[in-house]
């Protein structure tokens, strides 16, 4: 990616960290709309994370992006899961993917941000998205309303029960 493009694209980073919004805690009783942000994955796993979504929360849609450094070489065949790669985005971070503005545009209740490493293009989305709550598993706590330091080695289950005992005592309610 070329300094000019990455320059342009921190710095609508940097512009929509600094919007105001309101924060929503998820009703877990009731379907959620969820966006997924997670590293590039091969079908399968994608897949496994899926199910293991669907069997702890109520979801009414979902919504999947795979962060890629480079374009990748063949996507996946669903319309749930978006591949985000840097070539998504213009060399001034205006988004020139439909697919992309519509998921920027559409609202969901919770956002959940899975990857391991902090890439430009993530944040781009994480920050840009119209989430009512956003979570991430790492330590940085700029762009989300709950941070859980988990060990990098937890699977996925463990994380998203944890995330569940913590939505559901912020709601004043027990498992």
């Amino acid at each position: 990616m070329f300094w000019f493009k990455k320059f342009f694209i921190r710095r609508a980073v940097q512009k929509a960290s600094g919007l105001e919004r309101r924060v929503k805690l998820p009703d877990l009783e009731k379907p959620v709309n969820l966006l997924l942000l997670m590293h590039d994955l091969p079908e399968s796993e994608v897949k496994a994370c899926r199910r293991a979504l669907e069997g702890v929360f109520n979801i009414a849609t979902l919504r999947i992006v795979l962060v890629a450094k480079k374009k990748p070489k063949s996507f996946i065949k669903d319309d749930a899961v978006f591949s985000m790669h840097p070539g998504c985005l213009s060399w001034n971070a205006k988004v020139i993917d439909t697919r992309l503005v519509e998921l920027l545009d559409t609202p969901v209740d919770l956002s959940l941000d899975l990857r391991e490493n902090q890439t430009l293009s993530g944040d781009f989305v994480l920050y840009r998205q119209r989430s009512d709550f956003k979570v991430n598993f790492t330590n940085d706590e700029t762009a989300v309303d709950l941070s859980l330091k988990m060990n990098t080695t937890a699977d996925l289950n463990t994380k998203l029960a944890q995330l569940k005992k913590y939505l559901m005592k912020l709601n004043g309610r027990t498992l």
